[in-house]
C-alpha cells in the first residue's frame, strides 16, 4: 500500500507542477506593448488555473489521508476545467481574420495534455 500511496503522491505533485507553468507561459504572450499583451480570455484563464490548483492540492491530501470516494469528481472537474482554459485563449491575440493563437499556446496544450495523463493514472490506480 505504501507503494500506491508514494506513486499517487508523485502523480499528483506531478500534476500539480505542470499546471502551475500555465499561467506563466500564457502572461504576456500576444504580440504588442512594450513587452507584450495578455491574451484576451487572459483574467478567466488565471482564475481558472487558480482553481485547477486548489482542486489538485486538496485532492492530493485527501488522497494522502487514504480518502478516494471523492477523486473521480474531482478529476473530472480539473479535466473540463483544463479544456475550458485551452478555450480561453485560442485566438487570444489580435491578428488574422478570427485572432490568433498566443506565443506557447502549443505548449499550454503539451501541459494540459501530461496533467490529464498524470490525472488518468491517478484514475486507472484507484479503479475511478
Amino acid at each position: 500500500m505504501a507503494d500506491i500511496n508514494a506513486a499517487l503522491d508523485k502523480l499528483m505533485a506531478d500534476a500539480i507542477f505542470q499546471a502551475q507553468g500555465m499561467v506563466r507561459l500564457m502572461t504576456l504572450s500576444c504580440p504588442g506593448g512594450e513587452h507584450g499583451l495578455n491574451p484576451s480570455g487572459y483574467e478567466g484563464f488565471v482564475n481558472s488555473s487558480n482553481e485547477v490548483g486548489r482542486i489538485l492540492v486538496d485532492l492530493r491530501l485527501q488522497l494522502a489521508r487514504g480518502e478516494v470516494s471523492n477523486a473521480a469528481p474531482q478529476i473530472d472537474a480539473v479535466e473540463n476545467t483544463l479544456e475550458q482554459m485551452i478555450g480561453m485563449v485560442h485566438n487570444g491575440c489580435s491578428g488574422g481574420p478570427s485572432g490568433r493563437d498566443p506565443f506557447h499556446y502549443g505548449d499550454v496544450i503539451n501541459i494540459k495534455q501530461r496533467v490529464l495523463g498524470s490525472l488518468d493514472a491517478v484514475k486507472a490506480i484507484l479503479g475511478a
